[in-house]
C-alpha cells in the first residue's frame, strides 16, 4: 500500500489466497478497483465471506486457475492494470515438469505486461540462504557453512528475487524495465518491483476465453502501448489512438474471470440501472470502484432513455411498413449490417447492393451506392430515381414536350 500514491487505482492480484491483502487494499482505498484471482475453492470461499461481510464491493473476487495459458488470454485482451500482484510464487515453480528457464522467464514476462507496476512476492534471501545452506551444506565450502541466522544471507544467496527477475524478464513486447526491491516488512518475504517503462503488444477486441471464440467473430486488433507513463491503443485498421484515461476492467472479463454467483447479481442489478446507452455490449461496460461505468467514447454523449416509451411503437411501424411494401412486391432480402439489428434493413438487400456502412447514424446499404438510416429512406430514394428515369423516357419518346410533370404531394393542393 505504501508503494502506491493514489486513491483511485486499479490493483490485479494473482494468487491472492484467503483475501487478507486484497481485502486491507480494498477497505482502506474504497475509489480503488482490485481485482483478485485464487484458485483455491477454500481460500477463494474465504475471501468471499470477508467481501460480503465488510461490503468491500470494489474487490472482484475471482475464482480461476492463474495457469500460462490464462496469463495469455488476459495478454491477449486490452484489459490493462496499474498494479499488479504476483503472490505464492510456488505454485508457478513448484511442479518439475514446469521448471525449465524457458517457462520461467515466458510466465513471469507475460505477468508483468499485465500493468504499469508489478510486484511479485518472493521468499525471502535471508530464509533462502539458510534453507540451503541446511538442506545442501555439502555443496558449500566449508567456510560459509553457518546456521547462524545473523550470517545470512550468504552472498550467492542476497537479493535472490532481484537476480531472479533480471534473469527471467525478456521479450513478449517488454523493451524497458525499471527494477528495484522494496524495503522489508516481513522477515519471510522479499517483494520485487517490476516497473514498466516501454512496452508493446498486440491484443484483440476484448477478453475471451476459448469457449467463445467459435461465436464471437470480432476481427478488430489492436496494439496495447506504455510508453513515457501514457497508456493507449493504437486501432490497427486506421491507426485511431484510444488513451486509457480511466483504469478498471472491463464487464466482459469480469464475468469469465470467476466471480460468485452472488456478485453476479449484484453487477446486474447495477447493469439495469444504467442509462440505455447505443452500445451496452459488455466491453463497453467497465467495473471500477465497485460500480459499473459506461465508457464506450463514440456514443457516451447521451443516453437513449428518452426513447424508450416510443420504442415498441416505433419498431412495430416500421414492421408494419416492411408487410405493406411487401404487399406491393417490392420488399427483397434484408440488407446486410454491420451489427444486424432487426427490422431496419429490410426489403433493401441483394447481390446488387455491395457497398459497406460503418457509420451507425446510417447503417443501412442502398442499391444507389448510399447509406441511410433506415430501408424507409433507400426505399423512398430508389423510388424517386425511378420515376425521374421514367419521365426522362417519357421526355425523350415525346421531345416536344418540355415541360415537367407536377408532382403532387399536398392533398390541399389537389382538392
Amino acid at each position: 500500500s505504501e508503494a502506491i500514491d493514489s486513491e483511485s487505482f486499479s490493483f490485479l492480484h494473482l494468487n491472492s489466497g484467503n483475501g487478507e491483502l486484497s481485502s486491507l487494499l480494498a477497505q482502506n482505498h474504497p475509489d480503488a478497483t482490485i481485482v483478485s484471482i485464487e484458485s483455491s475453492k477454500a481460500l477463494s470461499g474465504e475471501h468471499q465471506k470477508i467481501m460480503e461481510e465488510y461490503q468491500l464491493y470494489n474487490n472482484l473476487v475471482c475464482r480461476k486457475t492463474l495457469s500460462k495459458e490464462l496469463i495469455d488470454l488476459i495478454r491477449a485482451s486490452p484489459e490493462f492494470f496499474e498494479h499488479v500482484m504476483l503472490s505464492n510464487i510456488s505454485s508457478v515453480i513448484g511442479g518439475n515438469e514446469r521448471f525449465s528457464k524457458s517457462f520461467l522467464r515466458d510466465y513471469f514476462t507475460k505477468t508483468i505486461s499485465l500493468g504499469i507496476t508489478s510486484y511479485v512476492e518472493f521468499p525471502s534471501s535471508t530464509l533462502m540462504s539458510l534453507i540451503a545452506t541446511t538442506f545442501y551444506a555439502d555443496t558449500l565450502a566449508d567456510d560459509v557453512v553457518s546456521y547462524e541466522l545473523q550470517d545470512h544471507p550468504s552472498d550467492a544467496w542476497s537479493h535472490s528475487g532481484l537476480k531472479f527477475m533480471n534473469a527471467v524478464i525478456d521479450g513478449n513486447g517488454i523493451n524497458e524495465v525499471e527494477l528495484s526491491e522494496l524495503p522489508s516488512i516481513d522477515p519471510a518475504l522479499e517483494v520485487i518491483q517490476v516497473k514498466l517503462l516501454n512496452m508493446s503488444r498486440t491484443v484483440g477486441h476484448h477478453f475471451r476465453l476459448p469457449e467463445h471464440n467459435w461465436k464471437e467473430q470480432h476481427s478488430r486488433r489492436y496494439e496495447l502501448n506504455h510508453f513515457l507513463g501514457e497508456t493507449y491503443l493504437l486501432r490497427e485498421s486506421d491507426k485511431s489512438k484510444i488513451i486509457y484515461d480511466e483504469f478498471g476492467i472491463s464487464l466482459v472479463a469480469a464475468l469469465r474471470l470467476g466471480p460468485s454467483d452472488a456478485t453476479k447479481d449484484r453487477l446486474y442489478n447495477q447493469f439495469l440501472k444504467i442509462p440505455l446507452y447505443e452500445d451496452m455490449a459488455p466491453w463497453n461496460i467497465q467495473f471500477k470502484a465497485g460500480e459499473l461505468l459506461y465508457v464506450d467514447k463514440d456514443s457516451a454523449e447521451g443516453s437513449f432513455e428518452w426513447l424508450l416509451p416510443y420504442a415498441y411503437q416505433f419498431l412495430i411501424s416500421l414492421m408494419n411498413w416492411k408487410e405493406t411494401v411487401g404487399s406491393f412486391g417490392h420488399c427483397g432480402p434484408s440488407a446486410n449490417l454491420i451489427a444486424s439489428p432487426p427490422v431496419i434493413g429490410s426489403c433493401v438487400g441483394g447481390p446488387e447492393v455491395s457497398i459497406e456502412c460503418k457509420d451507425p447514424e446510417n447503417p443501412v446499404p442502398c442499391a444507389d451506392d448510399n447509406c441511410y438510416p433506415t430501408f424507409v429512406d433507400c426505399l423512398r430514394v430508389l423510388a424517386e430515381m425511378e420515376q425521374d428515369l421514367q419521365r426522362g423516357a417519357l421526355q425523350f419518346n415525346n421531345p416536344k414536350s418540355k415541360e415537367k410533370p407536377t408532382h403532387k404531394t399536398n392533398i390541399n393542393n389537389v382538392i
